[in-house]
């Protein structure tokens, strides 16, 4: 029998260069956080990144693995889409990384990263997208 999740809910959500669990000590490592991405002509291809998220249930009353939605999305536009099982194992809290290896961004606005979880926002994190111009050598 399938059990609602209730209490399911995102503690933080860091988009990074890298982060990395240490599986002995379950430590987390976020290093080189980004708030944005920056880019001279559109579409460009952004360069790799993680987001590293922590979260947590009631051991009580959720279930042990609990289905997840990440959607990444620009002006309404699907970006991506993927489904992550999160398995707390026996815990109320849990640690994750997922590595994305560049997104194409067609336009020079915020980007969202949004967890759901059974049409349940978890959390929503806005990234900005800038438009850089070029500094030219005026001689």
């Amino acid at each position: 029998m399938l059990r609602t999740v209730k209490m399911h809910k995102m503690q933080f959500v860091h988009l990074a260069e890298n982060a990395i669990i240490d599986k002995y000590t379950n430590n987390l490592s976020i290093i080189s956080i980004i708030d944005g991405f920056q880019g001279v002509s559109f579409p460009f291809v952004t360069p790799p990144f993680a987001i590293a998220f922590q979260s947590e249930r009631n051991v009580a009353t959720d279930p042990s693995i609990v289905k997840t939605e990440l959607i990444i999305r620009q002006k309404g536009k699907e970006l991506h889409r993927g489904n992550i099982d999160v398995n707390y194992e026996d815990k109320s809290s849990h640690r994750g990384v997922i590595k994305i290896n560049g997104l194409v961004v067609e336009e020079p606005s915020p980007i969202e990263i949004i967890f759901m979880c059974e049409g349940r926002e978890l959390a929503k994190i806005p990234i900005i997208i800038k438009n850089i111009t070029p500094q030219v050598d005026k001689k």
